[in-house]
């Protein structure tokens, strides 16, 4: 089943981006500790792609795109997860520094998969959650090609079903290169 999801996703990376005329991809890792079980830690990496443009703006940029994560939890069991999502990001650009570097915001939120319904000692209804990630970050370079950020992860099925141990991933530090 997973290497059927990755398949899909890389499929719908390949296809839209042929069409699209702004994408990126970014590479993170990083991790915290658990906020509803503070003796726990979850980390992992993270390869997110935008390659669909919705909306261009000098001070908003709308995509479309998915994820792919690999979360592990310093509990004896249920410490390791996949995920998969798709999704809208919004990233907004409320001031520009210099011509060579770009502060943004950013906000992504969409469906996704979650290969175990117990990841550390959180516990979701099904294998369905929303990926919810709030950040910040700034591109640089002559073209503004490169961006640096930081994002805050959150899985959660948002109470649409019971029970609701949404689990986070902290501080996870991406390089993404826009093109």
């Amino acid at each position: 089943m997973r290497n059927k999801i990755i398949v899909l996703l890389l499929s719908l990376l390949v296809s839209c981006a042929a069409l699209s005329w702004t994408h990126g991809i970014s590479l993170g890792y990083g991790g915290g500790s658990d906020m509803n079980h503070h003796t726990d830690t979850n980390y992992g990496g993270f390869l997110a792609a935008e390659f669909l443009s919705l909306k261009q703006k000098s001070w908003l940029n709308i995509t479309f795109g998915g994820s792919l994560g690999q979360f592990y939890s310093t509990t004896a069991t249920n410490n390791n997860l996949f995920t998969g999502a798709l999704s809208f990001a919004f990233r907004f650009y409320p001031h520009e520094w210099s011509t060579r570097s770009h502060p943004f915001l950013l906000a992504s939120v969409g469906p996704s998969y979650i290969s175990s319904r117990h990841f550390g000692q959180n516990n979701q209804a099904a294998n369905f959650a929303f990926q919810s990630i709030l950040g910040l970050g700034v591109e640089f370079g002559q073209a503004k090609r490169v961006d640096m950020n930081v994002r805050f992860i959150h899985y959660s099925n948002a109470y649409t079903m019971s029970p609701n141990e949404g689990f986070n991933i902290f501080y996870v530090f991406s390089l993404g290169y826009l093109f």
